[in-house]
C-alpha cells in the first residue's frame, strides 16, 4: 500500500482488511498508522507500506479489500497491491465508499495521483470535540494476468 500524508503531524489510524469470494466476515491485515516513526521528522510524508500476509488466502485469493481511515488528519492511498500465492491483485472496481473519499479510481493504477480520504485539515480535527468520524473505501481485487516475460 502506498500512502500519503497532507501534513506531517497527521495521525490517521487506517485499519485494511480482505475479504475472500463469498464471505461475509472480513479479515484484518493492519490496524495502525502507517508512517514510519513518529520521532524521525526526517522522513518524507511519503510511506509504501510491506504488510506479510500468512496462508491464510493461498487455497482462495482475496475478492475485497476495505480500507478504513479514522483519527486525526487524512490520508492518500496511492495504490495497492496483493501478492498472494506468486498471484498479483489489484484494485478493479468500487464497490463502496463512506464518508470522505475523493478520487477513488485513482488507486486502479500505480502512478502519481492519490484516493485522499479522511479531513484535509489536522488542526480542524484535533479542534473538534465530535468524535473522528470513519471514511472508508471498498475494493473489488482482480488479479493481473503476467504474460511470458513476467510483466503483468
Amino acid at each position: 500500500m502506498k500512502t500519503r500524508l497532507a501534513d506531517y503531524y497527521g495521525a490517521p489510524r487506517v485499519e485494511l482488511s480482505l475479504r475472500r469470494g463469498a464471505e461475509e466476515d472480513w479479515q484484518t491485515v493492519f490496524a495502525g498508522n502507517p508512517k514510519p516513526s513518529f520521532r524521525d521528522y526526517g522522513d518524507r510524508p511519503y510511506f509504501s507500506s510491506l504488510l506479510s500476509l500468512d496462508d491464510t488466502f493461498a487455497d482462495a485469493p482475496p475478492s475485497r479489500v476495505r480500507i478504513e481511515v479514522s483519527g486525526f488528519g487524512g490520508i492518500g492511498v496511492r495504490h495497492l497491491r496483493v501478492y498472494i500465492g506468486g498471484r498479483m491483485y489489484i484494485p478493479s472496481s468500487v464497490v463502496a465508499k463512506r464518508g470522505v473519499v475523493r478520487g477513488s479510481e485513482h488507486t486502479f493504477v500505480d502512478d502519481s495521483r492519490w484516493c485522499w480520504m479522511g479531513e484535509l485539515s489536522t488542526n480542524g480535527a484535533i479542534a473538534s470535540m465530535n468524535p473522528p468520524p470513519v471514511h472508508s473505501l471498498e475494493l473489488m481485487l482482480a488479479e493481473v494476468r503476467r504474460n511470458s516475460d513476467g510483466i503483468g
